[in-house]
């Protein structure tokens, strides 16, 4: 696959931001956040695209900005505060040279690839001059469509990034945009401690040596585990999610190949980041934007790995 870059431009706010929202300064949450990127690519199928679909899309970003503010500045590290001087997003078009069920049907695609439907690598976040949200629009030759989001994971974690794709949806569907109102208060809630994370030399460029693979994991699969893993169960009867499901799969396949590598089992460190925002004492706001989670850790010694079975995995997320 092979994705040409047509055109970038910069996306400004449809009104400019007070001058009193100017200065947003970071919550705690923010500053634990490593230097990255939080993405998500969108498959619209054929038929989708057309030129005022396109114009609209453009139109419709620059509508939602002014309440998703600080997506529109530019985050200053040495302060930690993002300057909200309306500078813009980043909005890149690009050109895709195969059909979107070859990249979507096919198993046999590098994960790696799918990058090239982002408008950043990753780890290309936290410099003065990076935009803090970023849209690809890639247009296959089947006239379907991908739409790449980026957010800089130091004012935003995947909850906000979802926040933010459900706004622009309405806004280009031309629905009311006030269903949606953000808010960006975890600096009261999580005031910042002007900590820095250690400089890792994490590179803006993606490691040759490291490996990606996609699994799927369609929803017929995964409800066949659960029927077998509620059979299973003695005790307890509660329904594991299907995040459970997978990463109690994904973890047994680790543990055994790990200890089919060194000849024996190790112990075992397995941690999930949980959203916070219906967990606290009130629940935040339904649209509560920013770094709202936490890790959630399961330990298991050697011994306990050595012996442990799916339906431990399960056990142990649940709780």
């Amino acid at each position: 696959m092979k994705v040409q870059v047509t055109s970038r431009k910069l996306i400004k706010p449809c009104t400019p931001t007070p001058c009193n929202l100017r200065n947003f300064k970071i919550s705690y949450l923010d500053e634990l956040n490593a230097t990255m990127n939080v993405v998500a690519i969108l498959y619209y199928p054929s038929g989708f695209i057309n030129e005022i679909r396109l114009n609209h899309l453009e139109e419709s970003l620059s509508e939602i900005l002014p309440r998703f503010y600080p997506l529109a500045g530019r985050y200053i590290k040495e302060n930690h505060l993002i300057d909200c001087s309306d500078q813009g997003a980043e909005y890149v078009e690009a050109q895709v040279d195969c059909e979107l069920l070859e990249l979507v049907n096919s198993s046999e695609v590098n994960p790696d690839e799918l990058n090239d439907l982002l408008p950043f690598e990753t780890c290309a976040a936290d410099e003065v001059t990076d935009p803090l949200l970023a849209i690809q629009i890639s247009k296959f030759k089947c006239s379907g469509l991908a739409i790449g989001v980026s957010i800089s994971h130091k004012i935003n974690d995947a909850a906000s990034l979802a926040i933010f794709i459900e706004a622009w949806t309405n806004a280009s569907r031309g629905e009311n945009i006030e269903t949606i109102s953000p808010i960006f208060n975890s600096p009261s809630l999580f005031p910042g401690r002007n900590f820095s994370l250690p400089d890792l030399e994490q590179t803006r460029k993606r490691d040759p040596t490291n490996v990606s693979r996609r699994f799927i994991f369609n929803k017929w699969a995964i409800s066949s585990l659960r029927d077998k893993v509620m059979k299973a169960q003695e005790t307890g009867k509660r329904r594991p999610s299907r995040v459970q499901l997978v990463s109690a799969l994904i973890v047994k396949a680790i543990v055994g190949v790990d200890r089919k590598k060194h000849g024996k089992s190790r112990a075992l460190l397995i941690s999930h980041v949980v959203n916070i925002r219906e967990r606290t004492i009130p629940p935040l706001p339904q649209h509560s934007c920013g770094n709202l989670g936490v890790l959630a850790i399961t330990e298991c010694t050697a011994e306990e790995s050595q012996n442990m079975e799916f339906q431990d995995l399960i056990c142990s997320f649940l709780g």
